[in-house]
């Protein structure tokens, strides 16, 4: 960020609604044999932090890019202010330490670029149309699961005239008065991309090795079990909910389950073979520590640091090219470390683990950084 960045022109916009992280905005569909109105959508394209490669736009900050930016506003209401404006392309959404956020609105995306801030980044897609003739329940499967446009698919609303019934992968339908929304069951073909957490193993579903955390069934280290649950997303909050879970097992209990098994543990153990259709979930060291400062790389008030976090007295270790959960666990396996700081350079991200984090409050700085602490 460069402390001379305006934008061309500012206002203030209350929070409309609750953040989120997956901006998916269902694609119309019309009755059967009818063409769907043409309506614009926007996909997340890149998740900043926690995410454990943490990216944005590399024109986020560019001001020939920069249409508007927008103070105290909320990711879905960025999103709309980015719909009703015909320029805007895409939306960079981003959170302070203090709580504050900012919205920019821009012309151009550029390309995929590091970032050390808690952010998303949506791309407008315009236009998008989608023609059903359903005379087959293969064509009302191709309907029902999503509308593809430039290569990125969404779920859809559906309206049917028939009893729900299974479609060809998987996915059913329910519908109730003739209209009803599409559910999708469990996907054990890909690995799911989970903000907090990556995939350790791949059961059966996975085409090389078959694996799963060793304590997936030892009674003494399952915290909980959760069955039928819809999604991945659904474990892995149940294990950011407790803070003993280290990470979890998700499992295909029986394939005649609309959903799966979920097992929380205590400790992830080893690696070891297996027949089971699963995927073995590592919860992200970073959840280990606490966010305490942003430094938003511009003269702000609101932009902090730790005060020793260019102190060599008190650097423990350095290195490039550094997620935050690199650092994460630079910190954890080191018993001097205190917290570490995550700075943006530009051309390489660089973890600084520390072993004082120095005065309360930290100090300003004009660096785009995070200050993480060990949670206590």
């Amino acid at each position: 960020m460069m402390a001379g960045l305006r934008a061309r022109s500012m206002m203030r916009v209350a929070a409309m609604a609750p953040s989120l992280l997956l901006l998916l905005m269902a694609v119309a569909v019309a009755p059967m044999g009818v063409q769907a109105q043409a309506q614009t959508l926007m996909a997340v394209e890149h998740v900043g932090l926690p995410s454990e490669q943490p990216a944005r736009y590399s024109n986020a900050f560019d001001e020939a890019s920069l249409l508007q930016k927008i103070l105290d506003i909320e990711a879905r209401a960025c999103q709309e202010a980015c719909l009703a404006m015909g320029e805007c392309k895409a939306m960079f959404h981003y959170r302070l330490t203090s709580g504050s956020t900012r919205c920019h609105l821009l012309s151009k995306t550029g390309s995929p670029a590091a970032t050390g801030l808690v952010s998303t980044s949506a791309v407008k897609i315009p236009q998008n149309q989608v023609s059903l003739r359903c005379n087959s329940f293969n064509d009302l499967n191709k309907a029902c699961v999503s509308g593809c446009a430039v290569g990125r698919c969404f779920f859809s609303t559906c309206i049917v005239n028939s009893n729900s019934r299974p479609l060809v992968d998987g996915t059913t339908c329910a519908n109730g008065d003739n209209d009803g929304v599409c559910s999708q069951a469990v996907d054990w073909s890909a690995a799911p991309s989970l903000i907090g957490y990556s995939v350790t193993a791949s059961g059966s579903n996975a085409e090389n090795e078959h694996l799963r955390f060793s304590t997936a069934f030892d009674a003494t280290k399952i915290l909980a079990k959760l069955t039928g649950v819809a999604s991945f997303e659904a474990c892995t909050k149940a294990c950011d909910a407790d803070p003993d879970c280290a990470g979890v097992f998700a499992w295909e209990h029986s394939s005649d389950l609309l959903g799966l098994e979920c097992r929380l543990l205590s400790d992830t153990g080893t690696l070891i073979p297996t027949s089971t259709t699963s995927f073995s979930l590592s919860k992200a060291a970073t959840s280990r520590f606490d966010l305490h400062y942003i430094g938003t790389g511009a003269n702000e008030a609101t932009s902090r640091r730790f005060s020793t976090a260019f102190d060599a007295a008190h650097v423990l270790s350095k290195f490039n090219d550094a997620t935050a959960e690199d650092c994460a666990r630079a910190c954890v396996a080191d018993p001097a470390c205190a917290g570490f700081v995550q700075v943006d350079f530009g051309s390489t991200l660089q973890c600084r683990t520390l072993d004082d984090l120095g005065v309360d409050g930290g100090v300003p700085t004009t660096t785009l950084s995070l200050s993480y602490a060990l949670s206590t």
